[in-house]
């Protein structure tokens, strides 16, 4: 389904941004957590320096790999191995870039990868077009675990984010934009996945408050920021409203 690749080294002045970025990109990485259909189901948190190195300077911007993707997104530090990971998603490819040496490693699969989560016991969960999969490691078999959208015959995957007890949350996109047919879902541990948002065009941006208490999204088109109470004992959100409205065009 897929195989590996590798691209060439960059400048050592431009390691310096990219493990910043990275670090500072995505503040939860998955929790390990309940393993009851997938014994190997468990995810890691960022450890707390990664909090800490959030309050440095970022003004300081500059090209960490002359890449040209097609569709770069889900920037993902990994703490434990230094590498980056991120997806590109038109040309259906995970990649994993070793800030250390330059090189930039990636999976290209069938179908679009919009987002993905770590793995405490290593490997990947991933949001495709065809809803998540599994994958034990890098360039192994992918597992299907289960598509919410099955019946959406163009949506696919999109963006996603961890919370703090685990669970996977991955919102999709409705290309053809003729009526709001995307959604977001929560993906747990145990594989249950349930519908949370519904009549989105493009769920993108999913994060979370540093205490757990809100959680945030936006519908690209809508040029809206969207906030929601978010109960993360219960997996739940509630009372949800505009965070942020950009101007048309910004």
């Amino acid at each position: 389904d897929h195989h590996a690749q590798a691209n060439t080294a960059v400048g050592q002045h431009l390691v310096q941004t990219i493990l910043l970025r990275g670090q500072l990109a995505d503040e939860f990485l998955p929790l390990a957590g309940n393993q009851t259909q997938f014994p190997q189901f468990g995810w890691r948190h960022p450890r707390a320096a990664q909090q800490a190195r959030a309050r440095q300077d970022m003004s300081q911007v500059s090209i960490a790999l002359d890449i040209r993707a097609n569709l770069g997104e889900c920037p993902r530090w990994d703490e434990e191995t230094q590498l980056l990971y991120w997806v590109d998603i038109n040309n259906k490819q995970l990649h994993r870039f070793n800030p250390a040496t330059g090189q930039d490693d990636f999976l290209t699969f069938e179908q679009e990868i919009g987002c993905f989560a770590l793995r405490k016991q290593g490997g990947f969960v991933l949001g495709m077009r065809h809803g998540f999969y599994l994958l034990d490691g890098w360039n192994t078999d992918l597992q299907f675990m289960t598509d919410p959208e099955a019946h959406l015959e163009k949506n696919r995957f999109n963006d996603g984010r961890v919370d703090a007890s685990g669970r996977l949350w991955a919102g999709s996109v409705y290309p053809p934009k003729d009526y709001n047919g995307a959604n977001i879902y929560s993906l747990n541990p145990d594989g249950v996945v349930t519908h949370q948002v519904g009549d989105l065009l493009t769920a993108n941006g999913i994060a979370f408050s540093p205490d757990s208490r809100t959680l945030y999204y936006a519908d690209t088109p809508s040029h809206a920021i969207m906030a929601a109470d978010f109960d993360l004992a219960a997996g739940t959100i509630s009372n949800t409203r505009v965070f942020h409205q950009f101007p048309h065009g910004q």
